[in-house]
Order: C-alpha cells, then sequence, then structure tokens
C-alpha cells in the first residue's frame, strides 16, 4: 500500500535526523520544526512528541496538500469555472 511506504519512509527520515542532530540543525521544514519540537522541552514528558505523532503530522500534511491542490486544479479545469 502506498501509504505504508510513505509513513516508512518518513519515520525513516525522522529517526534519522534524531539520530544526527547537528547534520540537520539549520533545515527549516515541517519535518524539523517537529523534531525541534520533540527535543526542546525533553524535561517535560508531556510536551514532548512522539515519533508516531511527528510521523501522522507529516502525513497529514502531505495528505492535505495533495487535496488542496488537486481541488484547485479541478476548478481550474472545469468549464463551470472558465465561463
Amino acid at each position: 500500500v502506498p501509504i505504508d511506504w510513505v509513513i516508512q519512509d518518513t519515520e525513516k527520515m525522522i529517526r534519522q535526523r534524531l539520530d544526527e542532530p547537528d547534520v540537520d540543525a539549520d533545515r527549516y521544514d515541517l519535518v524539523q520544526l517537529l523534531v525541534n519540537a520533540r527535543t526542546e522541552d525533553s524535561n517535560d514528558p508531556q510536551k514532548k512528541l512522539t515519533i508516531n505523532e511527528i510521523v501522522a503530522n507529516c502525513v497529514i500534511f502531505l495528505l492535505a496538500g495533495y487535496e488542496s491542490s488537486s481541488s484547485s486544479f479541478f476548478l481550474l479545469r472545469s468549464d463551470e469555472t472558465r465561463a
């Protein structure tokens, strides 16, 4: 199933960023923001994001972006909106 591949690949990327924090520290993307949110409040476990929560957020943003883009493309291609 394609979504399983996305989830596995996203989890692999997150674990890599957690294992090597100095390599990706200067990145400014959604994944790094979520990883930083996980590690910055490491003293308070209730504020700490789990890896599953980071993966879920990334997948939701990916799907939401796909859905909004495909809907916009459909509206642009529709005869009713061009008339």
